[in-house]
C-alpha cells in the first residue's frame, strides 16, 4: 500500500490558505511552525491555534527559523525547547514532531532534537522506504526542481526505486511526481511524504498546481495519513 503524508515549513502567511486546500479534499497535514521567521512574514499565535482548531498538526520549527548549524552551540537548545513550549501553550496539545529548518542539522543538533521530540523530518527528497531513524527524510519537494534534481536525489537516496523514477520521467516536475505515483509497485508498502512552504508556492503561482494534486491523489484512491499517523 502507498500511504502519502504532507507537511508544510516556515509558518507562512498562506498557511490558513494551504489548510483550506487540504480540508477542501479531507486530508490533513502537519504545519512546522518557528515563533519568527527572519526570512518570511509569518503567522503569529491567533493563526497558530486556528491551524489546530481546523483539525490539522502543529510541528516545531525553532524559535528564529535560523539554521542550526551555523548559530552558536549555546543557543541551539532554547531555539529548540522554547519553540516546543510556545507552540504548545498556543494550541493547549503536545508538539511531538519537529523539523529542521532549511534541512540542516548534524549528530550533535539531532542528539538535542532528541531529548524534547519523538521524531525529526529533515529536507532529503526522493526516499520511499519505510523508515525508523530518528530523522526521517522526505519523497517530494512540492517545487519545480527539475528532472536532474530528482533522478540526482533518488540515486543517492533510494537507489532501489531508480529504475521506477527513470522510467516515469517527465519535464514537468509536479507531473512526474504524479507518473512515479502510477508507477511504483502495487505489491510493495510506500511511505510517501510531501512538503513544501506556503510563501513558495504564493511566490511561484503553484496553487492550481497544488490543488490539480490533491484530486489526483483522491481521483486515484491513494491513503493519506497524517504525519503522527505515519510517523509516530
Amino acid at each position: 500500500m502507498t500511504k502519502i503524508s504532507f507537511s508544510w515549513d516556515d509558518g507562512s502567511i498562506y498557511d490558513i490558505k494551504l489548510a483550506n486546500l487540504m480540508i477542501k479534499y479531507d486530508m490533513k497535514a502537519m504545519f512546522f511552525i518557528p515563533n519568527t521567521n527572519w526570512e518570511q512574514p509569518y503567522i503569529k499565535q491567533k493563526e497558530i491555534k486556528e491551524l489546530f482548531d481546523m483539525g490539522m498538526e502543529i510541528g516545531g520549527h525553532t524559535v528564529s527559523h535560523k539554521y542550526l548549524t551555523i548559530i552558536p552551540k549555546e543557543n541551539i537548545e532554547n531555539e529548540i525547547k522554547d519553540n516546543k513550549s510556545y507552540l504548545e501553550d498556543i494550541i493547549g496539545n503536545n508538539v511531538d514532531i519537529f523539523c529542521y529548518p532549511g534541512g540542516f542539522y548534524d549528530e550533535y543538533i539531532e542528539n538535542i532534537v532528541k531529548k524534547y521530540y519523538k521524531r525529526a523530518r529533515s529536507a532529503k527528497t526522493l526516499r520511499f522506504n519505510i523508515q525508523n531513524s530518528f530523522t526521517m527524510d522526505t519523497t517530494f519537494h512540492f517545487y519545480n526542481r527539475g528532472v536532474k534534481s530528482i533522478l540526482k536525489n533518488t540515486f543517492q537516496n533510494d537507489k532501489k526505486e531508480f529504475l521506477t523514477i527513470l522510467k516515469s520521467v517527465r519535464f514537468d516536475t509536479l507531473e512526474y511526481y504524479k507518473q512515479i505515483l502510477l508507477n511504483l509497485d502495487k505489491k510493495k508498502d510506500y511511505h510517501i511524504h510531501i512538503w513544501g512552504h506556503g510563501w513558495e508556492i504564493e511566490e511561484n503561482n503553484l496553487w492550481e498546481e497544488l490543488e490539480d494534486m490533491l484530486k489526483f491523489i483522491k481521483k486515484n484512491k491513494f491513503h493519506v495519513i497524517s504525519s503522527k499517523e505515519m510517523y509516530l
